[in-house]
């Protein structure tokens, strides 16, 4: 493997693979936010506005509702409310410092100023504008009702909005937008993601050592942030990984990449509900398929990314094991690398050692008992799995200081929310399970 690691990868495909995982975590409501910026993206068009504002509409339209996943939603019947601006600044928050997506926060937290009783001001940028109408509209367009139905409900929601006071221009702008039949095509089309990327210019980033644990990051904080009993674990992941890739002697562009692939590796469970991820009782069997799923939509989500095929590898088969008898491709132990097997190592360790709110982590006996059963029954990589027991005190020590940052940076991220601008409403809408160290046991499936 080369020394350094920069593939040139489409800035729309990274975009556009958090986009899918919104439409995993909320498939009631799948493809709204491609929706959004298309019309996003044709507004600003028809209004002439420059490249870079096409460009921001298009980028932040497909980001817009991301600080959703922190307001408590299970995933299965998540409203996101366009009357209320509460996720639109815990996204602002969550992107602000962020080193790919940092440009675009402001634009996020202003998208529902108009809807949060706001005046409209050249203080809020223009992008956030034209995202904001197109997010009110979105919830209007319907596959029941054909191009001249549809276009009648609009025109009425243009109207109410006209006279509530959005800016005219806007409004006469997306008049005239709706009188175009492709446009309805294409916002109705199946492979309406194909038809958006086709609309830019391609733009081709460098996706350096930098860049790709920020967008490892980012990810991992959208699933571990989704629940509190998780809020670290993907950070243990990567610590451990990391730590036992050394030993083995990996190089260290290699490690970069076992460090991005712990933190990716449990991306997919954003598609599960927090009702099944915390869920006091025993799983029923068709929860625990429903769980088992992760992998594959980790797998999908990473899926889009062209440039970094051995990363979303590792990720998948996460929960394989040699024996074949792994989940969701149970593929034999030959086609499992091994960086692989490392993940899948760590993971597991990292499950049973972490503390949760519900429970402490494990003592190191009861640890290496279960380790040498799994390595008997032939499901982990006796290698591997050797390195970690020889060097436990140091690999948990690191695993324990890992999380234990990670932990600071949850506490820190959930202060910004309650000190910034959120106000006495906004803070009564933060949920209390993104504060509380105390709740309800859920089985334990982590394995």
């Amino acid at each position: 493997m080369n020394q350094t690691f920069a593939p040139k990868v489409d800035f729309f495909d990274v975009v556009q693979s958090i986009s899918k995982a919104l439409d995993y975590a909320f498939p009631h409501i799948v493809s709204h936010h491609v929706r959004v910026a298309y019309a996003s993206l044709r507004i600003s068009r028809y209004l002439r506005y420059d490249r870079q504002a096409e460009a921001n509409c298009l980028i932040a339209g497909m980001l817009h509702d991301i600080g959703v996943l922190y307001e408590g939603h299970s995933g299965e019947d998540a409203q996101i409310d366009t009357g209320d601006d509460c996720h639109a600044r815990i996204g602002y928050h969550l992107l602000k410092e962020d080193a790919i997506f940092g440009a675009y926060a402001p634009i996020i937290r202003d998208h529902h100023s108009f809807q949060a009783g706001v005046t409209l001001t050249e203080h809020i940028p223009i992008e956030a504008q034209i995202i904001n109408l197109a997010d009110m509209i979105d919830p209007l367009i319907s596959d029941d009702l054909d191009m001249v139905e549809q276009r009648a409900v609009v025109k009425n929601k243009l109207e109410a909005l006209l006279a509530e006071g959005f800016p005219p221009y806007m409004i006469r702008a997306y008049k005239r937008l709706i009188l175009q039949d492709d446009f309805w095509l294409d916002l109705r089309a199946s492979d309406l993601p194909v038809i958006l990327k086709q609309q830019v210019k391609r733009f081709e980033i460098e996706f350096n050592a930098g860049l790709l644990v920020a967008y490892a990051q980012l990810m991992a904080h959208l699933v571990d942030f989704k629940s509190r009993f998780t809020s670290t674990h993907s950070s243990g992941v990567a610590a451990t990984a990391e730590y036992v890739a050394r030993i083995i002697g990996f190089s260290e562009v290699e490690c970069i990449e076992i460090q991005a692939a712990g933190l990716l590796h449990d991306v997919g469970k954003i598609a599960i509900p927090n009702t099944i991820l915390e869920k006091a009782d025993k799983l029923t069997a068709e929860e625990f398929e429903r769980v088992k799923a992760h992998a594959y939509y980790t797998n999908k989500i990473l899926d889009v990314i062209q440039g970094i095929d051995r990363i979303k590898t590792f990720c998948a088969y996460h929960h394989e094991k040699l024996n074949a008898c792994g989940y969701p491709y149970s593929i034999p132990g030959a086609q499992i690398p091994l960086i692989g097997r490392i993940i899948s190592v760590a993971d597991i360790f990292t499950a049973l050692t972490e503390d949760r709110p519900y429970r402490k982590g494990m003592d190191e006996a009861s640890v290496r008992s279960i380790f040498c059963d799994m390595v008997e029954r032939g499901e982990l990589d006796n290698r591997v799995t050797r390195v970690l027991m020889e060097n436990y005190p140091a690999i948990n020590h690191y695993r324990e200081m890992a999380q234990q940052q990670a932990r600071e940076g949850y506490t820190a991220f959930i202060n910004r929310i309650q000190e910034n601008q959120l106000g006495p409403t906004g803070m009564d809408r933060i949920p209390a399970r993104l504060m509380s160290d105390t709740e309800a046991k859920p089985t334990v499936w982590e394995m």
